[in-house]
């Protein structure tokens, strides 16, 4: 009987413990299916209408169902709509607004605001003097919804790519820029490029010429995104072939290999959003932020630096999994899985009142951090991001990537710190500057005096003149 009501005991404990609701969220996501980036292979301008690089109802689709399924997992963090517990930033590439959007209409279609009871309906019309208007508010008569479906509409932060730190850290590194030249073209990826030398041979064969590494990554990406969106891949290829499998891989691994091949980049790339979300959590604990849930729409070199970072998803075995599936052997690291479109990483907080903690989880499933565990204490959780990220955060980020340079360059007026200290280029521009108003003054000057004395040496004449004629 003991033993018996041990057992209802744990299970009751762990019942409550997996039932309870997260205090807090932040995702970062990829775009949905998109078209090609590249139009080489691409002969019949198949994607000239949508565009290239575009998302696609496919990708639309796959988000909508994504915000649909966080509306119930996580209702009590986004219901009712509150502007102040939700923040939203994405790229400024159509593909991640567009998904931003996608995903936030599965969450908030039929959760949106309605007029209020007795108010004059012909108020809430705008002032253009059209029969469309008229038509249109005719057919909404007797709905009191402020938009059909009742959809809350919500606002998305967006930066410019040289401002964005968080969601385009790996952009915007000068001091980083020759790791990834070095990398491109480095002994590694030389050497995995020959393993590829059958493959190519095959492509050639379905003439799909490649000539380089850059012309089999963006045949890559062509083929990966045409099968997602169910057309007739170049040259006929199988998508079930181990040519494809060898073009996804290649795409995939050169997408991250020279961007995060090192453990500085992991660093620094990963650094300033695990950073801010640990920040988030810590202030969340404190109680001195009401937000609840952080949306972040990007591209899979983000999620792939976060994956890195937590040694989730690396270049390293990315390659030892290609190599063992090429070999017909099982694959060595079953969660070193490739951001594919709208992956998704979510960190959560629960603010349990004795021991708070943190789970991660990728594409739903729970990862193990922090010396292998899925549950991380918040202070656990602070140590290992401070330790896989070795303390980058934005501050020293920009400061170790010379980025603070690169903004206050491209910073309006108003926006350039009151502390803004001058180097010595500007006090010696500052010194040639005042040099040519100096000399610009003693010319104006000059001018002047001479001026002056032509009229006076013109006034005596004058005078002398009218003496004569008086005479």
């Amino acid at each position: 009987m003991k033993a018996l009501g041990l057992v209802l005991v744990v299970a009751l404990y762990l019942s409550t413990s997996f039932s309870q609701t997260p205090d807090m969220a932040v995702e970062i996501f990829r775009h949905g299916i998109r078209t090609p980036e590249s139009t080489e292979y691409d002969p019949d301008a198949y994607w000239a209408t949508t565009g290239y690089g575009e998302l696609t109802s496919a990708g639309m689709r796959q988000q909508y169902i994504l915000g649909a399924a966080f509306g119930e997992l996580y209702s009590n963090l986004l219901y009712p709509y509150n502007a102040s517990k939700l923040y939203i930033q994405s790229t400024q590439e159509n593909r991640t607004l567009m998904s931003a959007l996608s995903q936030l209409y599965g969450i908030y279609n039929q959760h949106g605001p309605n007029l209020a009871d007795g108010y004059p309906a012909d108020i809430a019309i705008p002032p253009y003097n059209s029969d469309l208007v008229a038509q249109i508010v005719k057919d909404l008569a007797g709905t009191t919804a402020s938009i059909p479906n009742n959809y809350q509409p919500l606002p998305i932060h967006s930066l410019e790519k040289t401002a964005d730190f968080y969601l385009q850290s790996y952009l915007n590194c000068p001091n980083a820029n020759a790791f990834f030249k070095k990398q491109q073209n480095d002994e590694n990826v030389t050497q995995v490029y020959g393993e590829l030398a059958s493959t190519i041979e095959n492509l050639e064969k379905l003439n799909l010429e490649v000539k380089n590494m850059t012309q089999l990554d963006d045949l890559g990406d062509t083929v990966v995104a045409d099968s997602r969106n169910q057309i007739t891949l170049p040259g006929g290829l199988d998508p079930k072939s181990q040519d494809f499998a060898d073009l996804q891989f290649w795409t995939q691994w050169y997408e991250i290999y020279p961007t995060l091949n090192l453990p500085i980049q992991r660093q620094l790339f990963s650094g300033p959003i695990l950073n801010n979300i640990l920040q988030m959590f810590q202030q969340k604990r404190a109680g001195s932020t009401p937000l609840n849930f952080a949306f972040y729409a990007g591209k899979e070199t983000m999620l792939a630096a976060i994956l890195s970072a937590l040694n989730i998803t690396t270049p390293e075995c990315l390659l030892e999994n290609w190599r063992s599936q090429k070999a017909g052997k099982d694959v060595p690291n079953p969660n070193c899985n490739y951001p594919i479109f709208a992956s998704n990483l979510i960190f959560e907080f629960y603010n349990d009142t004795t021991n708070p903690y943190v789970m991660f989880k990728y594409n739903g499933a729970a990862m193990t951090i922090c010396n292998g565990q899925t549950k991380c204490a918040l202070n656990d959780f602070a140590t290992y991001i401070k330790n896989i990220t070795n303390g980058y955060d934005l501050n020293s980020f920009k400061q170790w990537c010379n980025a603070n340079q690169i903004q206050a360059m491209r910073a309006p007026k108003s926006q350039i710190p009151s502390g803004y200290k001058f180097t010595t280029m500007d006090i010696a521009l500052l010194g040639v500057i005042a040099l040519l108003l100096v000399s610009l003054l003693v010319v104006a000057f000059r001018a002047r005096n001479v001026k002056d004395e032509e009229n006076e040496k013109a006034n005596d004449n004058y005078a002398q003149l009218q003496l004569k004629v008086d005479a």
